[in-house]
């Protein structure tokens, strides 16, 4: 599905519920990855009006991580939201390194107080996985999870879950990367309220069902 075009040639943007957290928002997303580089950018003038902008045709989710230039992202996009005076639905991301893993639940906890701080708020709607997830860490790219990491005692999910009881988050989610079992099992565990799955041009897979086999 894509945008309508109204008859006098504007965008009008549908709105949906954002997986299962019960949140309204818009089916475009603003992005703050790196690719195109504006987010991590020194340019404020340029990211406040890139924010403006996409407000003013109605966005109204915003997704960043600490893992976007090494926090630049989120600090740029606080910065701009701020400015503004915008209320939206933000989501962003925590990745964990090797150092990390003796205390999952600590790390998690850390990095997204770090995370606010950048964001110049109290709280996010959604905070994510940004690692990949596959049994027993083995996976051809690094910052890999297992399961047990995410759902053993203090583990991420139990980060997620003290952010959640102190107010900091409201719902969990994880980046659709990694083993596909694995991933079915973080789906599977009721546990998660949203993933993001890869779909663009070069992979399209997430728009068509799923094979049987």
């Amino acid at each position: 599905r894509f945008p309508r075009i109204s008859p006098s040639g504007g965008i009008v943007l549908q709105y949906r519920d954002l997986g299962r957290t019960g949140i309204r928002v818009s089916e475009i997303a603003f992005g703050t990855g790196g690719i195109s580089e504006l987010m991590v950018s020194d340019d404020h003038e340029e990211q406040l009006r890139a924010v403006k902008g996409a407000l003013d045709l109605g966005i109204t989710f915003f997704d960043t991580a600490m893992g976007y230039g090494n926090g630049k992202s989120e600090a740029n996009l606080g910065r701009a939201l701020k400015s503004l005076g915008a209320e939206v639905t933000l989501a962003t991301k925590i990745r964990l390194g090797p150092d990390d893993l003796s205390d999952p639940r600590g790390a998690v906890v850390a990095s997204v107080e770090r995370s606010l701080e950048r964001l110049q708020r109290d709280s996010v709607d959604l905070i994510q996985i940004h690692n990949y997830i596959a049994p027993e860490r083995k996976w051809p790219f690094g910052l890999v999870l297992d399961e047990a990491d995410v759902f053993g005692p203090g583990g991420v999910l139990a980060g997620f879950r003290e952010l959640r009881d102190r107010g900091k988050v409201r719902f969990f989610g994880f980046t659709g990367v990694g083993d596909p079992g694995a991933l079915g099992g973080l789906a599977e565990s009721g546990e998660f309220h949203t993933m993001q799955s890869y779909f663009n041009l070069l992979n399209p897979s997430a728009g068509h069902p799923v094979p049987d086999s």
